[in-house]
């Protein structure tokens, strides 16, 4: 169910800019998509069709599966249907992906090894089968297991390669990036002993609680604390910092490894039950009943759970080249493998250490008629002042992605799209009939220093003409 209300999250999110990202009209049409910017191997039903009403065609289809997934209706089929739609939804854009997109797939990926619908599901209702065990040891949940992990170690060991979060001081200059951080987290900027505090925290669960989940010893209740401590500390994240789905993502994740324990506690065998029951009632549900019901057993064979133990190895393969590992070498003949899968993870979360420069962005325009207007917020002039929260200045996560990597040195072929992009959206003859000539895109730069942050730096990260053919196009 978890996996399922995930994605339906996060396409209700990358719909509000459906247009903006997913279409030809928007900031990477499909011809520079595949000319410039396509790796090989990768795939995408996305790129088939640049109009809006094909890409509400796909989301509509993603959006069905995922309700199968979340009512437990053939369940595996459409676990992986939603992997394999989730990869073609990320290849259409990459420039506004972060890590929760990253943990989403592999999340679907493990999933499919799973027993996810031997119990509380339709296919469970529809089947004959003897009633499932709560308790279940297989391959597929040593995967997931493994997965978890890898992102929490493999940062650790990013992070040895940066004094900040062994000195205390990193989440000092987390949070001083003001283009994540919410109000919470600008206050507590300036609680510099506790900051101190919560980065050794931080850093010694993320090292410990991947470790203890393999705990031979007193199983569950160590399960369950570490659990209870790693959905903690994520979900408290977004009380200081804009990181999009990735607390939630995570949560889902450390959930799957519940214990047999919590499952089979009577509050929550009762519950389950009332849910069941409430469920059951609905006149939607009988209309499912009727559908024709999965083949099968609910438990994955043990070829297809090795399928799952050859992903991990992959995995953990990849990961270890990310990070340089002097004993490890994966050959790049096998790219093309992680390519199109989309097995290949580089977790650097605010690893070695998190940026020191931040900033925010301005873009003045000019006009046929010689007016100077602020393209950012039409409604107000053109300042170069330092907003009260920069994050406000963003509708959304994918908003804030896109911007703060463009104007990074390894996204500048973007920028030509972007200008493309800003013409046609104020051009359109039924919206502005003064029409946008040219205009330039300022980051104004701060370094942030061990207390305070010095004078912004204005740099030119844009020039665009609007009627100029660019011959590069």
């Amino acid at each position: 169910m978890g996996l399922g209300i995930l994605i339906i999250l996060d396409l209700f999110t990358r719909s509000t800019f459906l247009v903006q990202h997913y279409t030809d009209q928007g900031l990477l049409p499909r011809y520079a998509l595949l000319q410039k910017f396509w790796r090989p191997a990768y795939w995408s039903l996305h790129v088939i069709n640049g109009e809006a009403w094909f890409q509400l065609l796909l989301f509509g289809i993603i959006a069905a599966v995922a309700f199968c997934v979340i009512i437990g209706y053939r369940t595996r089929l459409c676990i992986v249907l939603s992997w394999l739609l989730a990869i073609s939804l990320q290849n259409r854009i990459g420039i506004i992906l972060s890590g929760g997109d990253m943990l989403l797939r592999s999340l679907l990926l493990f999933a499919i090894f799973l027993p996810l619908s031997a119990k509380w599901s339709v296919d469970r209702l529809q089947s004959n089968a003897p009633e499932s065990p709560f308790q279940v040891k297989s391959w597929g949940g040593i995967c997931l297991m493994l997965q978890l992990a890898f992102v929490y170690l493999f940062v650790i060991y990013i992070r040895r390669g940066g004094p900040h979060w062994w000195d205390g001081t990193a989440l000092y200059y987390a949070f001083s990036i003001d283009q994540m951080t919410t109000a919470l987290g600008l206050w507590m900027k300036s609680q510099t002993e506790l900051l101190s505090i919560m980065t050794h925290v931080t850093l010694y669960v993320e090292l410990l609680c991947p470790i203890l989940i393999f705990s031979p010893l007193f199983t569950s209740k160590i399960r369950m604390a570490t659990i209870a401590i790693m959905c903690a500390m994520h979900l408290s994240i977004p009380l200081f910092m804009h990181i999009g789905h990735f607390p939630l993502i995570s949560c889902v994740g450390w959930l799957f490894l519940l214990p047999s324990g919590f499952w089979e506690h009577p509050f929550i065998q009762k519950q389950t039950q009332r849910m069941g029951g409430f469920v059951i009632q609905r006149a939607w549900f009988q209309w499912v009943m009727k559908l024709p019901g999965a083949k099968g057993s609910f438990f994955p064979s043990h070829g297809l759970q090795m399928v799952g133990v050859m992903a991990i190895i992959y995995i953990f393969a990849w990961n270890m080249r990310s990070v340089k590992a002097p004993f490890f070498h994966l050959p790049k003949q096998m790219n093309d493998i992680g390519r199109a899968l989309r097995l290949e993870q580089h977790w650097n979360l605010f690893a070695p250490y998190p940026v020191k420069n931040d900033g925010w962005f301005v873009m003045v325009g000019q006009l046929k008629s010689k007016k100077e207007i602020n393209l950012w917020d039409p409604e107000k002039p053109v300042t170069f002042d330092k907003p009260a929260k920069v994050s406000d200045m963003y509708k959304g996560h994918r908003q804030q992605k896109y911007m703060m990597n463009m104007w990074t040195k390894n996204f500048k072929k973007y920028r030509l799209y972007f200008g493309k992009y800003t013409c046609r959206k104020w051009n359109r003859v039924d919206k502005n009939p003064d029409k946008l000539e040219t205009f330039q895109l300022y980051y104004m730069q701060e370094r942030t220093l061990p207390v305070g942050e010095k004078e912004p730096e204005k740099l030119t990260v844009w020039k665009h003409s609007c009627f100029k053919k660019d011959p590069g196009d």
